[in-house]
């Protein structure tokens, strides 16, 4: 225990003590200097504790601390001058150096360890000690560093120095801590506060350890650079005063500029969030370092600070506005000002955090620096869909009727000068009806305008179940409305459909309980017939709806003579053909089919005709498509299938050798359900075996509804009955089915015989479809033969059998009769042509 009675007095006190007295002012200036040094130093701590860089928190580290150790150091030195003793004192300048480089370091930890932002009791326990420590161990090195005496100190008191320091420092600390919020009276308050009781805390344990140092003179000066009372205390009071001026005033003024950057900071980010459109600042690296709450809004907590525009951009790809295309990386507004150009209007379409399609214009600015370098961009984006959905629900109601939805005559008078256009171009005709409702103003007047628009809404709603896809239906206003047909090659089914359409409006409607009747007058004019133009057609259109009118209402009318003349004799026609079959005034034809392989006859078609009183005999061309529309086709079909096989079945009964006869069935007929036993029963009733009879379909019927389609060709097959797919080529089969159906024939079309000699893109058409044939294990046959230039190439092309005029024409039963004698006697017919 020898350093404790070395340091501690542990007896009676020296005879040789010796007594001071203070100079009250001094001790004042002492504790006033403590203050303001703890003052300046917990002022510049508080800015550790606020976000800057990492070099600015460096600076403000060791100046506070410096600036805090020279407080401690200073006020030592003049308490230690208001120490009178009587005898002349002078300090090593080593262990002085010393005693401030400790305060100053013992600063520094302190401030190390309570830099953090939101402190714990901990943080005051630790940073408290290290304070004090650091106090007591400047006080009691300076006070080693006088020389001329020997100090020993009373243990009590040097032990309650210590206390009384790490007390006094952690409640400035907590002070300091507080003062950081508040108002800046309120702060200002609290600083001074907490600066008083640290100047506390340093006066209160240089006297207390002043009261225990008991002094004895010894007479030597062992410092080799002695330092004089009153030079030491001109040097330190007026150099410390000065450094703390100094720091004060930085400290002061860097309080107000950073007052007046967060006025702007908050300022900015006032505008920032109160700002419609979305707004990110990016450095020159592509990381995101500024972004607003509409920017958050729409692309969720993916984009955040520290993201690249690379994630963005693969998160939330961009579309192009005007299709649905993926911009390139080059095109991509993002790249582009992230890169440092100047983007102005980008109209872009992204997906948001929801999924969701954003129409998003992009704005663009680079940041340079003084000398050109690049610093970063701004990004600017405006989200513009409520704008976009707001002009397209202007340029609806610009073009459609908002009571019906229909276009209105301007997108009328579009679509009509498109179905012109497309008319024109591809050699079609279009057709353009008017119609007006047949006493609406009567309805509207009694039932009330509200019962009228619903009415009007109904009418619209009926039309347009009538209509193609490509067809028009547009409201001119009040009870007019306008279709156009376009793209007809013939208008033989306008007047079927109009007695549709008429029906189809007549039906009554109920509206509101009650129920309510109307019908419509029609009149509809031609492309090019009447006129090349929309002016022309909507006003021959509308003169011969008036024609309706005048005619009686609920009725429909043709501008023109001729068309008139057409109807008249189509409708006539009709009527004719209902009572074709009572009058017995249909006849069959048949024209034979040849194998030119082996130069056999395999079959004949059967063609039927209509033989009217008025009109003479009309080919079918002429007549199948009224059957067809007016459902006439079921039993005329029915006949020609019953007359073809009993026909067949006399000619083998007759002794000639067994062929097949060809039937077409048309698109009607095989939609009825009862077709496989009609023609079950047909074969019983004739006797004619399954084999001799071949059913034609057409290549568009197969392909409507292609497994309906194969359903009917298994039921042929369970029969025994051929198949085969008639005018091959004009439709779009899928080879897919193709392959599946049980067929036995492709009969290629005549439009591709007919200048096969000449044109190669028939010949290929031709040999594709042998080929395609023999693939599938099916026999090809090719109508339309009419030279022996075509025949010559079917040869070439290994087809299997014809069909033509360069055989024989059709020929009525009995000519059938002996062209099959003639040939089981002279089979080289077409040699001999």
């Amino acid at each position: 225990m020898s350093w404790y009675s070395h340091f501690f007095v542990t007896g009676p006190l020296p005879t040789d003590a010796m007594g001071g007295t203070y100079n009250l002012l001094l001790v004042f200036l002492s504790y006033v200097i403590a203050s303001i040094a703890s003052y300046v130093a917990l002022d510049m701590s508080a800015h550790l504790r606020k976000p800057t860089t990492p070099a600015f928190r460096a600076i403000w580290l060791a100046f506070g601390s410096f600036v805090m150790g020279l407080g401690i150091w200073s006020m030592h030195f003049v308490g230690m001058l208001a120490f009178i003793m009587p005898m002349s004192m002078s300090y090593s300048l080593v262990w002085t150096g010393a005693s401030m480089f400790v305060a100053v370091v013992a600063s520094l930890i302190a401030f190390l360890l309570f830099m953090i932002q939101q402190p714990r009791p901990k943080h005051y326990l630790m940073s408290g000690i290290a304070l004090a420590a650091g106090i007591a161990a400047m006080h009691y090195t300076g006070m080693a560093g006088m020389e001329g005496v020997k100090i020993h100190y009373v243990a009590g008191l040097f032990f309650l120095s210590i206390l009384i320091a790490i007390v006094a420092s952690m409640a400035a600390l907590w002070l300091s801590v507080q003062s950081d919020r508040g108002t800046f009276a309120k702060r200002t308050r609290l600083k001074l506060g907490s600066a008083l009781i640290m100047g506390l805390a340093i006066a209160g344990m240089h006297y207390t350890g002043m009261a225990a140092a008991i002094f004895t003179p010894i007479g030597v000066m062992t410092s080799t650079f002695p330092i004089e009372q009153i030079t030491l205390a001109i040097y330190v009071t007026v150099g410390s005063l000065s450094i703390m001026a100094f720091a004060l005033t930085g400290s002061i003024y860097k309080y107000f500029t950073d007052r007046e950057l967060k006025s702007k900071s908050d300022f900015l980010e006032t505008i920032l969030k109160n700002m419609t459109g979305g707004v990110i600042g990016v450095d020159p690296k592509g990381k995101i370092n500024l972004l607003n709450r509409t920017a958050t809004d729409i692309y969720g907590p993916d984009l955040k600070i520290g993201a690249s525009i690379d994630e963005w951009a693969k998160k939330f790809p961009f579309y192009r506005a005007d299709r649905a295309e993926e911009l390139s990386l080059g095109e991509n507004p993002l790249y582009q000002i992230a890169n440092g150009e100047e983007i102005t209007g980008a109209e872009v379409i992204t997906k948001d955090k929801n999924n969701t399609n954003r129409s998003l214009v992009f704005e663009g600015q680079p940041l340079k620096g003084q000398d050109g370098e690049h610093l970063g961009s701004v990004i600017i984006f405006n989200d513009i869909s409520k704008r976009k959905v707001d002009e397209e629900e202007l340029k609806f109601r610009a073009t459609h009727d908002i009571l019906t939805g229909l276009p209105n005559r301007v997108l009328l008078l579009d679509r009509l000068n498109l179905a012109i256009a497309s008319a024109k171009r591809h050699h079609l005709k279009a057709v353009v009806i008017f119609v007006d409702l047949d006493n609406f103003k009567i309805v509207n007047d009694a039932l009330g305008h509200g019962v009228g628009d619903s009415l009007l809404q109904m009418v619209a709603a009926r039309f347009t179940l009538l209509l193609r896809s490509t067809d028009t239906l547009a409201r001119l206003g009040g009870d007019e409305f306008v279709l156009i047909l376009p793209d007809l090659e013939n208008i033989d089914s306008i007047p079927q459909f109009l007695d549709r359409a008429l029906k189809e409006i007549a039906q009554p409607y109920n509206i509101d309980g009650q129920e309510v009747n109307i019908t419509c007058s029609l009149g509809f004019s031609v492309y090019p017939d009447n006129g090349v133009d929309t002016e022309i057609l909507l006003k021959t259109a509308d003169n011969a709806m008036y024609q309706a009118k005048a005619a009686g209402r609920n009725t429909f009318r043709f501008y023109t003579i001729d068309m008139q003349t057409h109807t008249s004799k189509r409708m006539e026609m009709e009527n004719e053909l209902r009572h074709a079959l009572v009058r017995k005034e249909f006849f069959l034809e048949y024209q034979p089919k040849l194998n030119i392989k082996n130069n056999t006859l395999v079959g004949f078609e059967a063609l039927v005709r209509w033989k009217n009183p008025k009109y003479g005999v009309i080919l079918p061309g002429d007549f199948i498509s009224i059957a067809e529309e007016t459902g006439l086709i079921i039993p005329l079909g029915e006949w020609v299938l019953e007359t073809a096989c009993k026909q067949n079945k006399a000619w083998q009964t007759a002794g000639l050798s067994p062929l097949c006869v060809s039937v077409n069935l048309s698109s009607r007929q095989c939609k009825e359900k009862n077709l496989f036993q009609i023609i079950n029963g047909i074969l019983d009733e004739t006797g004619l075996e399954p084999q001799y009879l071949e059913l034609e379909l057409t290549e568009s019927l197969a392909m409507s509804n292609p497994r309906e389609f194969m359903e009917l060709l298994l039921q042929f097959k369970t029969l025994g009955i051929k198949t085969s797919i008639d005018d091959f080529g004009t439709g779009y089969s899928s080879l897919n089915y193709l392959r599946q159906f049980p067929v036995n024939c492709l009969k290629i079309d005549q439009s591709f015989i007919k200048e096969i000699e000449t044109k190669a893109g028939d010949l290929s058409i031709v040999k594709a479809i042998v080929s395609l044939g023999h693939s599938l294990n099916m026999t090809v046959i090719a109508e339309g033969v009419e030279t022996k230039e075509q025949l010559f190439q079917l040869q070439k092309q290994d087809c299997d059998e014809i069909q033509g005029f360069h055989l024989s024409r059709p020929l009525s039963a009995e000519k059938m009769t002996e062209f099959q004698k003639t040939f089981a006697i002279s089979p080289n017919i077409l040699q001999k042509k």
